[in-house]
């Protein structure tokens, strides 16, 4: 697990509008939350929207929190959002909430 170094500057292999954002939730478990993501991705790709990725969260079934929810984690736990930086526009939710 590497966070992500969100200072760096990366110069993306595709462009998006920097002032239109998506964003989405996952659902159920890892697979089928690295599917959406894979959706997302592609949403944002084709519709020219800057990604702000959301975290994941923790399969209810291995959570060991007392109340057995799904417990958000941040995206890099799952995925190595640098590398993903390189594909597309990438933000923090955080970025998104203060721009809209």
């Amino acid at each position: 697990m590497i966070e992500p170094k969100w200072n760096e500057k990366v110069t993306p292999q595709y462009t998006t509008d920097p002032d239109k954002y998506l964003t989405g939730t996952y659902i159920w478990g890892p697979n089928n939350q690295s599917r959406g993501l894979r959706e997302i991705v592609f949403m944002a790709l084709k519709m020219n929207r800057t990604l702000a990725l959301p975290p994941f969260f923790k399969h209810w079934g291995t959570d060991t929190t007392i109340e057995k929810k799904s417990t958000p984690t941040g995206a890099y736990t799952r995925l190595d959002v640098d590398f993903l930086r390189t594909l597309l526009p990438i933000v923090e939710p955080e970025e998104m909430a203060k721009k809209c």
